[in-house]
């Protein structure tokens, strides 16, 4: 029992540590400070803050760390509460002040071969169980195709393809009256809290726009935008290549968007029904076209790779607004969108996503939901520091030192050594024989050399 007790005290401190290093190392007490998060009733915010982070790693609740006075914070629960249901606090800033010290860090560990991307997808926020949450509505879950209780999360993150780090979110409710399930509170107009709910309200297809030229604000290395068919839509799509951004995405096969090829309007279907007898051997067609938005009379020329799966009639189409990509390229890239998937089932699953707290304010969502985002961070930078090839650093020129080249002077007297040995093996002389013999040999050397070897003698 008390080897048992022994173990669990040096996995909690050596936890405890691995947390306090990567505060430590990104400037959490700086960020706070900077985000204008202020001391709560005697308690900084970052020792709060702190405790509410490593909880999950103890595999208890809030109920049991009260119940047992060892693992007692210091603080009472209802500290805890009311700084996770403070409008005060900007904490959609917070996370991506340190989502970008982390990138910064990691870019330049990251071979310039690599190509860095910006993801976005949304995932259903489950609030099945619940009544009473702020902004609480039905919102359409993609998954099963039905309508349930919650909010759709919003996600925007950046990967290089070994590492995938969460930047900005949003949990967004329904934007139709009869689904919203309840209203939201009045808040201050000063406050973060007040802005964060009037964009839970906004369409997200005009949220990532506003999300994606946050992170150019913040001189996010990167060089796609990819997501889903979800958002393949020609007005999308044509209004990043407005801004800059070229993006990789999964196209929508709907009868409604049409695009423009060899001159016709077609619906995407139609146009892999004119190519699908010139597939490669790879099951693969490439194709220039353009993606119109009729309305608005606008066309942009991009580049479709379709791809037959060899075991099933269907198929597939992938877009990019970078004409000069590959098609193997294509395919690659935007493979790595599935970062993204693995984010939210590691959030969901292991994180305790929409789990950990049950509460009814949307200032706690969003607090919990970004505490769980930091979790996740935290876990991507050690992984990164553990499977990172490494440097010996100082190592590497200790052992120079040791193995460093000798001195001519070393040299010869060396040599002269080995010489009076060998001599004295050989030709079976006294010692005063052969050190009159080297003398002599010493003497008859140019005055530079005879020089090294005063006073004269090979001494061992």
């Amino acid at each position: 029992m008390t080897d048992s007790i022994t173990q669990n005290e040096d996995s909690n401190k050596v936890l405890t540590d691995s947390i306090s290093i990567f505060f430590k190392e990104f400037d959490f007490t700086n960020l706070l400070h900077m985000n204008k998060f202020k001391k709560i009733d005697g308690v900084s915010c970052f020792k709060v803050l702190k405790n509410i982070f490593l909880q999950i790693f103890k595999g208890k609740n809030w109920y049991r760390i009260y119940t047992n006075k060892r693992d007692n914070p210091g603080f009472e629960k209802d500290v805890v509460y009311r700084f996770l249901n403070s409008w005060k606090w900007n904490w959609e800033k917070l996370l991506t002040s340190i989502s970008t010290k982390v990138i910064s860090w990691l870019t330049r560990l990251t071979n310039k071969d690599r190509v860095p991307v910006l993801i976005a997808d949304d995932t259903f926020f489950d609030r099945s169980r619940s009544k009473k949450v702020e902004l609480l509505s039905r919102v359409y879950d993609h998954v099963d195709g039905k309508y349930k209780k919650g909010f759709t999360k919003l996600t925007l993150g950046w990967s290089d393809g070994a590492t995938y780090i969460p930047l900005s979110f949003q949990l967004l409710c329904s934007g139709k009256e009869e689904k919203l399930l309840r209203k939201a509170d009045s808040v201050n107009k000063k406050y973060p809290g007040y802005q964060r709910r009037e964009k839970a309200k906004q369409k997200k297809t005009d949220l990532l726009f506003e999300m994606v030229q946050e992170a150019i604000n913040n001189s996010i290395s990167y060089k796609y935008l990819l997501f889903d068919s979800w958002f393949a839509f020609p007005a999308i799509i044509i209004g990043y290549l407005r801004m800059g951004v070229d993006v990789i995405t999964m196209l929508k096969n709907s009868p409604k968007i049409y695009y423009e090829y060899q001159g016709k309007y077609m619906t995407l279907s139609k146009i892999y029904s004119k190519i699908k007898n010139k597939l490669n051997k790879n099951d693969r067609a490439v194709v220039n076209a353009y993606i119109c938005n009729l309305s608005q009379d606008i066309k942009t020329k991009i580049k479709i790779v379709f791809i037959k799966n060899r075991n099933k009639k269907s198929w597939l189409a992938i877009a990019t607004t970078d004409l000069m990509l590959p098609a193997d390229e294509i395919i690659r890239v935007y493979g790595m969108r599935w970062d993204i998937e693995i984010f939210f089932k590691m959030c969901k699953s292991f994180l305790k996503l929409a789990k950990e707290f049950q509460g009814r304010s949307y200032d706690m969502l969003v607090a919990h939901t970004t505490i769980v985002y930091l979790r996740y961070i935290m876990l991507a930078v050690a992984a990164r520091k553990n499977t990172d090839d490494k440097t010996f650093g100082d190592l590497f020129f200790l052992y120079c030192d040791e193995i460093k080249d000798i001195t001519f002077l070393e040299a010869l007297h060396l040599i002269f050594c080995l010489l009076k040995e060998f001599i004295k093996e050989k030709f079976s002389l006294a010692e005063t024989e052969i050190q009159d013999l080297l003398n002599s040999f010493i003497d008859s050397l140019p005055p530079f050399l005879g020089t090294l070897f005063l006073p004269k003698g090979c001494e061992s």
